[in-house]
């Protein structure tokens, strides 16, 4: 769909240099804290939503917080 917008946006569903991984809930935080992918020495681009309603944590430190 974002290609028909823009050809210079790699093809998300077909490109084999791209992953997507859909995690959720303590799994996320486990790949995300343990830098599971850390150890193939690639680019990685983490993209997170939250449910309706919940309000996020915001840590002490960030630029939020």
């Amino acid at each position: 769909m974002m290609r028909t917008l823009n050809p210079m946006i790699p093809d998300l569903e077909n490109d084999p240099r791209i992953i997507m991984l859909h995690l959720g809930g303590i799994t996320l935080k486990d790949w995300v804290s343990s830098n599971y992918l850390k150890t193939l020495g690639i680019p990685e681009v983490h993209i997170y939503d939250r449910d309706e309603g919940a309000q996020p944590k915001v840590h002490k430190g960030s630029k939020y917080g």
